[in-house]
């Protein structure tokens, strides 16, 4: 008995193993040039990061916090820049099914500017920041 329990388990295991990491895409969308980007993560990544309970105290990255990672990778992107001028914020949802299942993450989505000496703003760019903390660099697609 002890023998076919300690035999399913190690199964389970190596199959738990065995499941290879896919790539999933959040957000395809446009570049500040007009070039078509991804941003993407994979499955193991986005199995450990926390989700959204949609109500305000069960968030696990405010969006006070979410602004304030945008804003550090908006100047460490833009090191010239005086500033972030914030231009929208989006808080979506990205659902993947896949052959362990189905996959919901949920993840804020902040176009900024920079502002530079002269008082200007460049284009418009995109900061992808998942519910963990971790921003999530463009992918250029062809």
């Amino acid at each position: 008995m002890r023998l076919s329990i300690f035999v399913a388990f190690a199964w389970a295991v190596r199959c738990a193993a065995a499941e290879p990491t896919l790539p999933v895409v959040l957000l395809d969308t446009q570049d500040a040039q007009g070039h078509r980007v991804q941003f993407r993560s994979d499955t193991k990544t986005l199995e450990a990061t926390p989700q959204s309970g949609l109500g305000v105290d069960e968030q696990p990255l405010s969006m006070k916090a979410a602004c304030k990672i945008a804003l550090d990778a908006g100047m460490r992107r833009f090191p010239k820049a005086h500033g972030i001028s914030f231009e929208s914020l989006k808080f979506l949802r990205n659902v993947f099914d896949y052959p362990a299942g189905r996959l919901v993450t949920w993840f804020y989505v902040i176009s900024i500017k920079p502002v530079f000496p002269d008082y200007t703003s460049g284009p418009p760019t995109d900061i992808v920041i998942l519910l963990d903390g971790k921003v999530i660099d463009p992918t250029p697609m062809k």
